[in-house]
């Protein structure tokens, strides 16, 4: 009998206040999936229906700063 994988856990960040409500269509089972955090530039969203965790394609511009903080 096969060894079965423990599912890999991504690591992320805390989501700035402004994408807290993004959604993403999951690439296993088509759900809705919730952004849940981010790694870089990358937002990870965990889907609604079968719990995978999952990375967006594209590159969102996150800014964790406010502009009043930079020099």
């Amino acid at each position: 009998m096969p060894r079965r994988r423990p599912p890999v856990d991504i690591f992320t960040f805390p989501l700035p206040s402004g994408k807290n409500n993004q959604t993403a269509r999951c690439p296993q089972c088509g759900g809705e999936g919730q952004s849940i955090g981010h790694v870089g530039a990358r937002l990870v969203y965990q889907c609604g229906e079968c719990a995978v965790r999952f990375k967006s394609d594209h590159v969102d511009s996150l800014q964790t700063r406010d502009a009043a903080d930079r020099p």
